[in-house]
């Protein structure tokens, strides 16, 4: 811990300089850190909602995606995974970060069921669609039919820890400053 002894303004001046260095580092820290965390809650998040989403040809699936700032972080895969980009990290000195969670393709997309938007709608509102398990992809690969609520379940599973995952990420961060 930095010790200061003020005798003169120019010491005041110096203790001062010093300790905004040192909150503005902090700050930058907790920035660094909560995004960081929040990225991998929401990848998390939506590798349960992939895996839980109804799949035929595998567009829905593939749709799902974690953007920050509009730059996407995550995507879904056919096979109910993810892949993640971690070179797509924010600029921490934006004045704000902007999270989505969601599946849609921009334009609407294409796929044997249309448009990939009206389509992932359609099956997450519609809870009366039966979604058979397994089913065979073409090449032999089987997945499971998924259900409908596929990204507000894994949400719900997911949205209690968040918080407290955010706050560990604060102070561990200011810790290590």
């Amino acid at each position: 811990m930095a010790r200061w002894v003020i005798k003169t303004e120019e010491d005041y001046k110096k203790a001062r300089a010093d300790i905004t260095r040192k909150l503005q580092g902090i700050v930058k820290a907790i920035k660094v850190a909560t995004t960081g965390e929040i990225m991998d809650m929401l990848a998390e998040t939506l590798e349960k909602a992939v895996s839980m989403a109804p799949v035929e040809e595998g567009s829905l699936r593939e749709a799902g995606h974690c953007d920050v700032n509009g730059v996407t972080f995550a995507r879904g895969t056919i096979d109910g995974g993810i892949t993640r980009n971690d070179a797509a990290l924010p600029d921490t000195d934006a004045k704000e970060q902007i999270f989505e969670i969601g599946f849609w393709v921009p334009g609407g997309g294409s796929g044997r069921e249309g448009d990939i938007n009206a389509y992932a709608w359609v099956q997450h509102e519609h809870v009366e669609f039966y979604h058979p398990d397994p089913v065979r992809l073409p090449g032999g690969r089987t997945v499971k039919g998924g259900q409908a609520k596929f990204l507000e379940n894994a949400i719900n599973a997911d949205l209690t820890s968040w918080a407290e995952r955010v706050k560990k990420a604060m102070n561990d961060a200011a810790k290590e400053v």
